[in-house]
């Protein structure tokens, strides 16, 4: 027990005489960090539960973890499918009939012009989300966005207006959940 007491002790001398020696900028940033009380942040956690190694506020279920991953795979899906499906649609003569030489352009310049949407998007999902809640939010997100996928064949043959259209509305919405 006593060796114990010393060992603490000589822990500690050590630590003060490691922090002398350190320059003065790590000095003050020991000092700082050791003097931080982190504790509070936990107390909004008190007597919560623990879901999938998650500590979780009471009222959250096992179903409320699963969602987000699984609103954000769809998002993800919907906008693969979209890319991938596009390219067929603009090769078909049924529908946008775009020549073989010009299909990189054409489908790289839609990729391109969606950025924008997406990053508006991102951008007023949070404040759409402190007004009409998340739950709807996303849930208006998730729907617009498969509405807008079934339009693109309906936008044949015009790629100009209408495919860049629904194609940048489509990246505003579908980015609104991830």
């Amino acid at each position: 027990m006593v060796s114990r007491q010393k060992d603490k002790k000589s822990e500690a001398q050590e630590a003060e005489e490691f922090v002398e020696f350190l320059p003065p900028k790590k000095r003050m940033a020991q000092s700082l960090t050791s003097d931080l009380d982190f504790s509070h942040f936990d107390e909004k956690l008190i007597g919560s539960r623990i879901i999938f190694k998650i500590p979780v506020k009471d009222g959250v279920s096992r179903c409320n973890i699963l969602a987000i991953t699984f609103v954000a795979v769809t998002s993800f899906i919907l906008s693969t499918f979209l890319n991938a499906q596009l390219i067929f649609l603009l090769a078909n003569p049924d529908f946008f009939g775009v020549p073989k030489d010009k299909m990189g352009y054409v489908s790289g310049m839609l990729s391109f012009v969606s950025t924008p949407g997406a990053i508006l998007g991102s951008i007023f999902a949070g404040y759409f989300y402190d007004i009409f809640g998340r739950r709807f939010t996303i849930g208006f997100g998730l729907f617009s966005s498969s509405i807008l996928l079934s339009l693109v064949p309906w936008t044949s043959p015009d790629i100009f207006p209408w495919l860049i259209t629904v194609r940048i509305a489509f990246s505003m919405f579908i980015a609104v959940p991830i």
